[in-house]
């Protein structure tokens, strides 16, 4: 029971590729689990949010599309680095 999420747990990465600031947010909602990339550079969300059933399988599918995204606006795929969005400590 200790691994259970509590409702609106989640995780959030900030990525800086060239000059684009990006953040991956995965967040639990009634609906599931939601995942969302937010453009700063753009001020706007790249993709509507996709819900998941896990908090891992959403922030693998962040992932992917983070790189997707980078690689399609010619820079390099940055490390990625998740902060727990409830204690702000590294996933």
């Amino acid at each position: 029971m200790g691994n259970i999420p509590q409702a609106g747990s989640g995780l959030l990465a900030d990525i800086k590729a060239g000059g684009h600031r990006l953040r991956l947010l995965v967040v639990e909602t009634g609906y599931g689990v939601a995942a969302n990339i937010y453009s700063f550079t753009e001020s706007r969300w790249l993709f509507p949010p996709h819900y998941f059933s896990t908090l891992d399988i959403a922030r693998q599918w962040s992932e992917w599309e983070l790189r997707s995204y980078v690689k399609t606006i010619g820079k390099v795929p940055p490390r990625i680095k998740w902060i727990s969005t409830k204690k702000g400590t590294p996933r």
